[in-house]
């Protein structure tokens, strides 16, 4: 319960729109790629249902793409 309501304030603290970089981009990347994780643990040890744990993973993704796709165009200014 404590990982589902991680991810739910991670999710609801990201603007698609404007992302702001710190020096702990590399920890951000490091969290995402944790929380999914622990929702491989949770699916495949029946804590979460598959299409729940589904919902969570586009959020995550999404999240962890947008990160890139900013840093990318930080550096290619």
């Amino acid at each position: 319960m404590k990982k589902l309501i991680s991810i739910i304030l991670l999710c609801s603290s990201c603007s698609v729109n404007k992302m702001h970089h710190k020096p702990s981009y590399k920890n951000s990347v490091k969290n995402i790629e944790v929380m999914i994780k622990w929702l491989d643990y949770d699916v495949s040890h029946g804590y979460i249902d598959e299409n729940v744990a589904n919902n969570y993973f586009y959020i995550l993704e999404i999240t962890q793409e947008g990160l890139n796709k900013s840093k990318k165009q930080r550096y290619d200014k």
